[in-house]
């Protein structure tokens, strides 16, 4: 086993490698899982992100999905080491950053609880706890709402073993372009 700073760092370089055809292969094959696991499972408010530092883009999901009626939400970090907040989104709305630098729903938002979140993982390990960034929002989330849905969304290159620490939860599952784990 790593510890989880030297996978960080290993995991982004790795991301950086890839061919943006290789790529843009692995982002559509997600999205097909993304929205088979919603049709198998008919999510009410689904919580989702922006892909930055080479993270898988849905957006070709969040589009089929917005057009099957499902309301999609955006994370929103209001205050440094606390739970995240969602704002409902639709893909084409204005956007600005918030403190943690991520795109977020325009003001005024308006907040809505997902039943089940997309998480983006940078790692993530066989028994499905996830390497992120390491600020611990996602956490600080999964462990003030237990009976949310979540869902890492990883590349299945980025499957390594670490040990968790004790405030980490496992995700229900994860979605690679490899399909459901």
């Amino acid at each position: 086993m790593s510890n989880k700073t030297d996978l960080r760092v290993s995991l982004l370089m790795q991301r950086r490698a890839m061919s943006p055809d290789s790529r843009a292969g692995m982002d559509r094959a997600m999205c097909d899982a993304v929205l088979a696991w919603c049709k198998s499972h008919s999510p009410t408010v689904l919580g989702v992100y922006m892909p930055m530092r080479g993270e898988p883009d849905l957006a070709a999901a969040y589009a089929q999905l917005i057009r099957d009626g499902m309301q999609l939400a955006l994370p929103v970090v209001v205050q440094r080491d606390a739970p995240l907040v969602f704002a409902a989104w639709t893909p084409g709305q204005p956007t600005t950053r918030d403190l943690a630098g991520a795109q977020v729903p325009a003001p005024p938002q308006q907040l809505v609880e997902p039943d089940t979140l997309l998480i983006p993982c940078l790692g993530y390990s066989r028994a499905r706890y996830r390497l992120g960034y390491g600020a611990g929002y996602y956490d600080r989330t999964l462990a003030e709402r237990p009976q949310v849905h979540s869902i890492g969304i990883a590349w299945a290159g980025s499957e390594v073993e670490f040990a968790p620490d004790s405030y980490d939860l496992p995700m229900q599952a994860v979605i690679t372009e490899a399909g459901l784990r």
